[in-house]
């Protein structure tokens, strides 16, 4: 009879447990056919690695548990995918466990991004960190919403260490990030939100040698300490500025924003100006089978080549980590440019998406130029094109079935048109 007792109190509280705790997920898989041997560029560009450039057949399963505490929640989560056509065939995308209230939100180990302008953002409206690449191992603590300072007028805020645990020329090399931001709210109809961030690549060993990696080297790559112009002393130093103005009006809502990269005290003082996306999101106030229409102009062109000082930026490159702004080979931010070969480029960015009925649309395009690198240039310059399209059909309890299909065009390369179809799960 004790024994019964304690294994009731034992169990008991797991029970009351397994109650509050909220369980969703979903699978999915994904099916390719195209004219080459490699697919569209939108195929696997910007999916996490979900799909690579030669594959035919995906799939994803993932699954989440949230459980409520007092005024927060505590929230665990993995996603698996497989895919062929890489050299790791089976990865997890997420493993994760986050802590968040009101104010504050705590995420370790690795968690994808949240998807931002619908997806037509050719960086997810993020020139450093688009998802192009895998989530970074690691843990940020971050605002959860602006911290207010007056009534229209709020802060953001966050910081978080990584550690690039792929292959690279720099083994275990660590990634330090921080942003500060404000939100200011100017009328019910008028909004602005500015943010600047920075990363920096930091410590690890190759056959160069070891890396300063001491709590008193952490301080100096904190502040990015310089010496002279060149903030790259100590580790590759990466930083943006975005600046968004969004409006509305009994037409829709407009956002208007630019993201400025920078790499040295150059950037920093825009001497690179206009580099960057210059974009235009727009989203209808109306019951419009059109939901939303995006523009972005890239230009990567400048790098403050003819300022003098400390050189030109040279994006996503640096001379001693030399596998660059990348991880596992996958560019982590800007996804057309290509260290170290292609960083000089110019394009042109459409999408649209649509709801008819039931049935959900999305179509973008990219025109790209790619000029190559101001020490290896690409003249005269790569001309391309890459389109994507998908129709979505969701049906209650039984999934969300997709067909999609691409063309892409590229000098001197055969065209490429593919088509696919996905099916996904939730429960």
């Amino acid at each position: 009879m004790k024994r019964t007792l304690i294994l009731l109190c034992l169990i008991s509280p797991l029970g009351v447990f397994a109650q509050k705790v909220s369980v969703t997920g979903s699978l999915s898989a994904t099916g390719i056919f195209s004219s080459e041997e490699n697919i569209p560029f939108w195929f696997y560009t910007n999916t996490n690695t979900s799909k690579g450039a030669f594959t035919n057949f995906s799939g994803v399963g993932e699954v989440k548990g949230v459980y409520p505490i007092s005024n927060a929640t505590l929230e665990a989560g993995t996603a698996l995918f497989y895919r062929d056509g890489v050299n790791d065939e089976f990865q997890r995308r997420d493993l994760y466990l986050k802590f968040e209230n009101n104010w504050l939100k705590v995420t370790a180990g690795s968690k994808k991004q949240d998807e931002n302008l619908n997806g037509l953002s050719s960086t997810n409206q993020n020139f450093l960190l688009s998802s192009n690449a895998r989530p970074l191992p690691g843990i940020i603590i971050e605002a959860n919403n602006p911290l207010k300072v007056f009534k229209s007028f709020g802060i953001d805020w966050g910081i978080a260490h990584y550690l690039l645990n792929d292959d690279r020329f720099v083994d275990n090399a660590k990634v330090h990030y921080k942003r500060f931001g404000i939100h200011w709210k100017i009328n019910e109809n008028n909004r602005i939100y500015g943010r600047i961030q920075h990363y920096a690549l930091w410590g690890g060993n190759s056959e160069l040698g070891e890396q300063a990696e001491s709590f008193g080297d952490f301080l100096d790559i904190f502040v990015a300490k310089q010496t002279g112009d060149r903030v790259n002393a100590l580790g590759n130093h990466l930083g943006s500025y975005l600046l968004e103005y969004s409006t509305k009006s009994n037409i829709g809502e407009f956002k208007i924003y630019h993201d400025h990269p920078f790499e040295d005290g150059s950037g920093t003082r825009l001497a690179n100006f206009p580099d960057g996306v210059w974009g235009v999101f727009f989203e209808p106030a109306d019951d419009s089978w059109i939901t939303s229409v995006l523009y972005e102009y890239i230009d990567t062109t400048d790098q403050s080549y003819y300022r003098g000082g400390s050189g030109y930026d040279s994006y996503f490159n640096h001379r001693f980590y030399r596998s660059g702004w990348t991880y596992e080979s996958n560019t982590i931010g800007l996804p057309f440019i290509v260290p170290p070969g292609n960083n000089r480029i110019r394009a042109h960015q459409f999408g649209i998406t649509s709801k008819i009925k039931k049935v959900e649309l999305l179509f973008k395009a990219t025109f790209l130029n790619n000029f190559g690198h101001y020490a290896f240039p690409i003249d005269p310059s790569q001309k391309a094109f890459y389109s994507f399209g998908k129709a979505s059909y969701s049906i209650e309890k039984y999934g969300k079935f997709s067909v999609f299909f691409g063309y892409d065009y590229k000098d001197t390369f055969k065209d490429i048109v593919a088509g696919g179809f996905s099916y996904q799960y939730f429960f």
